[in-house]
């Protein structure tokens, strides 16, 4: 007969051998966890509800904001384009070189996998710094060039418009650009009294002159190397302040005419401004020379439009503002020429000499 060693608890009592030490009561052993495959695959991960739809909502959204960007660089294109039914709108037809590059960076960016935001406004900062690059890359290798011969019955005349700034004190760096340049006809815009010394280095070198230095909106110095047979100057009317000057000489009949016009974004002030020089340009006989600054760039209406009522053609088109990081965005410095004058050098910029303008430089033929 077996024995018993069960107690009431459900443990199991083992009898004590002499020699050996007593144990624990036993207990029921714990199931073994059930084993895993070796070669499974692990449960996968579960994503909070939150996380993927802002993920989601992210990417969505610079796709809407790139697409914005260029909706609204077009708009702006668009605009300037209709400039010719509303004046005010030609701020924007300035600025089409880098609306356009805007609306081909925020193209670009809508198509990219991430960071579009990024790409966009790294591919507009780029572009927009191109356009000066090229402007100053460009001028350079024109001025590499060499000029056209003159013709029989033709004269080299080398100009230069230089915008200098009113607040540049720098008066010695303005003279060593003239000098450096070395022009003909030489017309300083924004030129105050404060910098007679401009005009006293330059005056053995440029012995033919007229001033309004000293007049409020009109700041300018007409230099010449040519002898100047009649002057006119007027800054108080309708028109933008001006100095036109006659040369006698090999060039006599030749007249020059150095502008200034007002700034955007008094559109309808420049329109008149444009419209009276015209008027001034038709009741002059002979050839012609208009050259300045112009505050305004080929892409604008006005200037276009001054162009064509004028009968003039404009030779300038390099970017000569601002001046700022050598990187000029905007070509609002011109010279317009009368027909029958011919482009022996084409226009270049040369260096700012401190002023937020770059000049431009050109040599013409003047038929004798």
């Amino acid at each position: 007969m077996s024995a018993n060693f069960g107690r009431p608890d459900g443990s199991r009592h083992v009898p004590v051998l002499p020699g050996t030490k007593a144990r624990g009561p036993l207990r029921p052993s714990a199931a073994a966890p059930a084993s895993v495959p070796r070669h499974a695959e692990p449960a996968p991960t579960a994503v909070p509800d939150k996380v993927k739809p802002r993920r989601k909502q992210r990417h969505s959204g610079s796709r809407i904001a790139c697409l914005v960007g260029l909706a609204l660089t077009l708009a702006a294109l668009a605009a300037g384009f209709l400039s010719r039914l509303y004046l005010s709108l030609d701020v924007f037809s300035n600025f089409t070189p880098q609306l356009a590059v805007a609306a081909g960076a925020f193209l670009i960016a809508y198509f990219l996998p991430g960071m579009r935001l990024t790409f966009a406004t790294i591919l507009i900062l780029a572009g927009i710094a191109g356009v000066g690059v090229f402007a100053r890359h460009e001028s350079s290798r024109i001025a590499a060039l060499p000029a056209y011969a003159a013709e029989a019955g033709e004269s080299p005349l080398r100009l230069m418009a230089f915008n200098v700034h009113l607040p540049n004190t720098n008066a010695q760096a303005v003279a060593e650009e003239v000098e450096r340049q070395d022009p003909d006809v030489a017309v300083l815009i924004e030129l105050g009294p404060e910098k007679q010394a401009v005009v006293d280095r330059l005056a053995a070198r440029y012995p033919h002159r007229a001033e309004c230095m000293a007049t409020a909106n009109c700041h300018m110095l007409f230099l010449s190397k040519i002898p100047i047979s009649a002057v006119d100057i007027k800054s108080d009317w309708q028109g933008p302040p001006y100095i036109m000057a006659r040369l006698g000489g090999a060039f006599d009949g030749l007249n020059i005419i150095a502008v200034h016009t007002v700034r955007p974004p008094w559109y309808r002030v420049q329109n008149q401004q444009f419209e009276e020089l015209v008027s001034l340009i038709h009741g002059v006989e002979g050839h012609k020379v208009v050259m300045g600054d112009f505050n305004a760039t080929p892409f604008s209406r006005l200037n276009r439009q001054f162009a064509v009522s004028s009968g003039l053609n404009r030779i300038t088109w390099l970017p000569s503002w601002p001046a700022f990081f050598a990187l000029p965005q905007l070509g609002i410095d011109h010279i317009f020429l009368s027909p029958g004058l011919r482009v022996l050098k084409e226009p270049v910029i040369g260096e700012s000499a401190g002023s937020d303008h770059y000049p431009v430089i050109a040599t013409v033929g003047v038929p004798n």
